[in-house]
């Protein structure tokens, strides 16, 4: 059974925190990786998020003038090493009697990569 990666969590917050959060000397100095990121996904469009970076995880903000999501504040992002395996932990649900179970594949690129 695969067990899933805590790949990142999001937050969209409004715009003066995310001004605020973009332009901190102590954030992207002295607080952790950081990194004001442009991107686009497939899910979402065209995006810009504030990004910092523990050693094995992400922490994203989004601006809520620009939601690349609009309607959802906030999430956390599961990965799974092996390709499929969303399709079986799908099913596991399905089995176990979830409901209203959403699961979408995200590519993205970032530019300069």
């Amino acid at each position: 059974m695969d067990l899933p990666l805590l790949d990142h969590v999001f937050v969209t917050v409004d715009s003066d925190t995310y001004q605020q959060a973009r332009d901190s000397a102590f954030l992207h100095d002295d607080y952790a990786r950081f990194m004001v990121k442009q991107a686009r996904s497939n899910l979402s469009g065209a995006y810009g998020s504030v990004c910092m970076a523990g050693d094995n995880t992400l922490f994203e903000f989004f601006d809520a003038a620009v939601p690349p999501l609009p309607g959802i504040s906030g999430g956390v992002v599961l990965s799974y090493e092996r390709p499929g395996a969303l399709d079986e932990v799908h099913q596991r649900l399905l089995d176990r009697g979830a409901t209203s179970i959403e699961e979408r594949s995200v590519e993205r690129t970032v530019e300069g990569t």
